[in-house]
């Protein structure tokens, strides 16, 4: 054997592991040089395939360096087989840790793969998955619990299929903010085994929950839900993130739920009723609206419908008021422009100039800019506070912190850690969105600033590149994985356009329609467009 040159350190354990030592040592003496340099090798081949995924140049260094370093530390923490991160990351070694290292549910566990779906790595997330179903018997207990049916979320959990304690904070949408991911993964990859697999087994349980929990105002002809909190404590009427979180899910059921039909789930042959199906579309349909109020002569969205204010905090709050923009995805660039107006107002209400702004509260940061980009907000106003709290300039600091990103590339969490890397989706928002099937590039980017993208990923499994020079879109690039129907957001309206395929080193072009300044075509699996003005 030979032997090693140098310090090897190896680690052993897991849940209840009273070997560790004896492993650790059992696998370091086994170690030979040639060993370690096959380790080394695939480490190396890892990080390469890592990196090839996608890419983003933005033309500004401190972003890039956040991306980057986001990025570095996803792909450090959390990977198929592995215990996902809890709240202060992977890393914790001794000392006092921030709420026990454990994972929250009311938003900060899931906020740490927001961006893994669009940066084209949503293997990333599968660790997520799995302790999310594996809390479902408990989830199914704590329903039955409160008198419901289907599953119940409390707000924290570890990683061996449990809840730290059974407290909902009388918020009742857990798992269904839970359940976004998952439908991002889907949208984003259309993978029907993960659809069957995966997504279904927690979305069944859901739409039977909330079968329950939904009530019928007669009166008003509307769907309502009571006694849930939109922040911990609550008691709530129409909370406005339970009512995105429901409008999603049931949207997205409907849309499946042909494709799920008569497949197999876990030993399951899936059966939705005609009648499941018009229940469904009448929550869609006939679903609260989103709570309003007026703030300073202007229309904002409000938390919950029985709420006399904007926010519990007003300006300088935590986002959740916009928690149905992002990650619910209700909205859109192309819905009502009036609802969109009213997101930019609510942007504005949260971020006064001279007072506290939600900009630099603790709990905003995965959160507010995608937030905003998502509402058409300006980029040059996303940017400019993103790069003030980089830089660790903020005017003030929220509960006593200084964040900031640090010279290791990660940021100084204030309260809580990884959920930092979520703000990755913000950059990638304003460089491409698709959450409403409608292919959007550069859709809020600052209007003289040169930038490009390659393989980020959009709804409908498709791979999209492109860039922005010289105040304009120069070309779109898209690999179709899944061969579906492509919609594209015309960037040179008025201009005459083409679309060109590419396959086997032969080009021909495609036949499109233009309708209402959307480019629309069929795509083929596996096939490559260039979509352009030439």
């Amino acid at each position: 054997m030979e032997l090693i040159d140098g310090d090897i350190t190896v680690v052993a354990g897991g849940y209840n592991a009273t070997d560790h030592i004896a492993k650790a040592k059992e696998s370091a003496t086994s170690l030979t040089s040639q060993g370690v340099d096959d380790l080394y090798a695939k480490h190396l081949e890892w990080w390469k395939t890592y990196w090839s995924k996608s890419y983003v140049t933005l033309g500004d260094e401190l972003l890039e360096k956040f991306y980057y370093g986001a990025l570095y530390v996803l792909g450090c923490s959390t990977r198929e087989g592995s215990i996902p991160p809890g709240l202060a990351g992977p890393w914790h070694l001794n000392g006092p840790i921030c709420w026990s290292n454990k994972y929250t549910l009311d938003y900060n566990f899931m906020a740490t793969w927001w961006g893994v779906y669009s940066s084209n790595r949503p293997e990333l997330a599968l660790p997520y998955y799995e302790v999310i179903l594996g809390l479902l018997p408990a989830g199914r207990l704590l329903a039955q619990e409160h008198g419901t049916k289907g599953v119940l979320f409390g707000v924290n959990a570890h990683a061996w299929n449990g809840f730290t304690d059974t407290r909902t904070l009388n918020m009742k949408g857990n798992a269904s903010l839970a359940a976004l991911n998952f439908i991002m993964h889907y949208q984003y990859t259309q993978d029907e085994r993960f659809l069957l697999d995966k997504a279904w087994p927690l979305l069944k349980e859901l739409a039977v929950f909330w079968e329950d929990n939904l009530v019928w105002e007669e009166g008003a002809a509307r769907w309502v839900i009571r006694d849930s909190g939109a922040r911990e404590g609550q008691k709530d009427t129409n909370a406005i993130n339970d009512l995105g979180h429901v409008s999603t899910l049931f949207r997205f059921l409907l849309s499946v739920s042909d494709l799920l039909e008569g497949k197999r789930s876990r030993g399951e042959v899936i059966h939705i009723t005609d009648g499941q199906k018009e229940k469904w579309r009448s929550y869609v349909k006939n679903l609260s609206a989103f709570p309003t109020i007026l703030f300073d002569g202007k229309k904002v969205f409000k938390e919950a419908e029985n709420r006399t204010r904007m926010s519990l905090g007003m300006a300088g709050d935590n986002s959740d008021v916009l928690m149905h923009v992002f990650p619910s995805e209700a909205l859109s660039l192309g819905s009502d422009p009036e609802l969109l107006q009213i997101a930019r107002n609510t942007v504005d209400a949260l971020n006064p100039v001279e007072k506290k702004a939600s900009w630099f509260q603790a709990n905003c940061f995965p959160k507010i800019y995608t937030q905003a980009v998502r509402s058409g907000y300006p980029a040059e106003t996303i940017v400019e506070n993103l790069k003030t709290i980089l830089a660790g300039r903020q005017p003030y600091d929220d509960r006593g912190d200084h964040v900031f990103l640090r010279n290791n590339l990660t940021i100084v969490p204030p309260v809580h850690g990884i959920e930092s890397v979520g703000a990755i989706e913000a950059i990638n928002s304003m460089l491409l969105q698709s959450h409403d099937h409608t292919i959007r590039v550069f859709p809020v980017w600052m209007k003289d600033k040169p930038a490009r993208f390659k393989d980020l990923r959009a709804y409908g499994a498709f791979l999209v590149s492109s860039e922005y020079a010289n105040g304009r879109v120069g070309f779109i690039d898209i690999t179709s994985e899944a061969g579906r129907p492509c919609k594209v957001a015309n960037p040179w309206p008025g201009k005459t356009c083409e679309v060109i395929s590419s396959v086997g080193g032969r080009q021909e072009k495609v036949d499109f329609r233009l309708d209402e300044n959307v480019i629309q075509f069929s795509t083929e699996k596996g096939k490559q467009y260039r979509v352009q003005a030439p």
